[in-house]
């Protein structure tokens, strides 16, 4: 399975919901002169499911002041309708309240964010969730007893590092706040898969040395692979998966200048290669006896671990880490190299793509382990949860 074409001939119908004609107005000025067929819709309940079975538009956009109202909403759509993409135009206190909504969470829209911003991130969400809803997927997420959300603080650094020229003072600024996050970056720029000869001690010079886009990939691996510890799933160590991601990031480097791919390919296959194995922290942390199983199973039989997954659950690690990093805001290239690691046949581009680099860069260290440079006296960390509460 492939991820879905993108219209880009027509405009693409939306559905506008405000609370008051005021914010109705307030997103189609927003929206004016884009791409976006805007239809205002005033039902409510199951009008409002039924309005939506009938006319099938591509995705609703909420705007409201009522958050209890907001969110008895989603629930009454992800039940009804799931296959319309859900938009909230969103102050930013009430982010955290929409983590915990079952199913596909909406896609937030910033009351503050510009034209271009919304725009972008409609035509992202919309073609990201035409992925989600596939049942494969929807059954990996209905797996997780809820969907991790990143905490505020890596929110913030990924908010930045979304503008164009943004600013690398205020991103160290923001990494030297959180304690876990620093040792992560610490760790990475003094691996194996930069292969400095010096060691880098200060965020700043981190920072400017490894980039944004590898920053991107660090903010949210520092997250997830301290998500869960060594002691909650009998076989799993997440020490041990940190070092084989930071390998992995290491070869689709070598890979891609073997194959003189563009800088942009070459950070996305790093990014995605960090992440690759994201989908086995979040199988450890919310079912560690059922996943336990599994692992020995995958040990004691010699079959690849993805293959007892699909096996016992239907789907693979892969697969649930890309939902999840789709969910987090990843770029589509890299959902698709996390979610298809194992299968370098799917997809229509021809290589090296992001996903072909992924693929091969796993296989090879598989194949031929190299041993990991030590880091020099920076452990990983687990992350203190109560810190990460949010």
């Amino acid at each position: 399975m492939s991820m879905p074409a993108e219209n880009n001939s027509a405009a693409r119908r939306l559905f506008v919901w405000g609370e008051t004609p005021e914010k109705r107005i307030f997103v189609e000025k927003r929206l004016a002169g884009t791409r976006w067929w805007l239809r205002p819709i005033l039902h409510v309940g199951e009008e409002l499911v039924n309005a939506i079975r009938l006319e099938k538009p591509e995705g609703i956009i909420f705007c409201f002041n009522n958050l209890n109202w907001m969110l008895e909403v989603l629930r009454l759509m992800e039940g009804e309708v799931s296959d319309c993409c859900r938009f909230v135009v969103c102050p930013p206190q009430h982010d955290a309240a929409f983590d915990s909504c079952m199913g596909i969470p909406p896609s937030l829209l910033p009351e503050d964010g510009s034209p271009e911003a919304w725009s972008d991130k409609l035509r992202r969400s919309l073609l990201l969730h035409r992925w989600l809803i596939h049942p494969q997927f929807r059954a990996a997420l209905a797996y997780l007893h809820n969907i991790p959300s990143l905490p505020e603080s890596h929110r913030r650094i990924l908010d930045v590092l979304r503008e164009p020229d943004f600013d690398m003072d205020q991103v160290s600024t923001l990494i030297s706040q959180d304690m876990s996050l620093t040792l992560q970056l610490l760790k990475l720029v003094n691996s194996a898969a930069l292969g400095l000869p010096q060691p880098v001690r200060s965020v700043p010079a981190a920072v400017r040395m490894i980039g944004g886009s590898r920053i991107q990939g660090l903010v949210m691996s520092a997250w997830a692979f301290c998500f869960t510890d060594t002691n909650i799933c009998r076989g799993f160590n997440p020490e041990k998966e940190w070092q084989h991601a930071l390998a992995v990031a290491e070869e689709t480097q070598q890979l891609a200048r073997d194959q003189r791919v563009s800088a942009v390919v070459r950070e996305d296959a790093f990014t995605a290669g960090i992440l690759h194995d994201v989908g086995k922290v979040l199988q450890a942390a919310n079912s560690p006896e059922e996943y336990a199983v599994v692992l020995t199973d995958a040990r004691r039989r010699g079959r690849p671990l993805w293959e007892v997954e699909r096996e016992q659950f239907g789907y693979t690690h892969a697969e649930l880490g890309g939902c999840v990093l789709g969910l987090w805001g990843l770029a589509l290239p890299q959902v698709e190299a996390v979610a298809w690691h194992h299968h370098a046949e799917l997809g229509p581009e021809p290589p090296p793509t992001v996903r072909w680099l992924v693929y091969h860069a796993n296989r090879n260290v598989h194949e031929l382990p190299k041993p990991v440079q030590p880091v020099r006296g920076i452990p990983l960390q687990p992350m203190d949860r109560r810190s990460a509460a949010h």
